[in-house]
């Protein structure tokens, strides 16, 4: 089964550690927030799932 794209980041970031090279990851989540309006219903539950943070 293939990743999504949320799940990818999320690896991303854990391979990166925290405080590290993990700005992909940072700029991909905050794009996705800045785009919550016009997400899907479904991908707002599946961020949503996985822990997103809204706000």
């Amino acid at each position: 089964m293939p990743l999504t794209r949320a799940e990818e980041a999320r690896r991303a970031d854990r391979r990166r550690g925290p405080g590290g090279a993990g700005a992909p990851a940072r700029v991909w989540i905050s794009n996705q927030r800045s785009r919550a309006a016009k997400l899907t219903p479904e991908r707002v539950e599946q961020l949503s799932a996985i822990g997103m943070r809204w706000a």
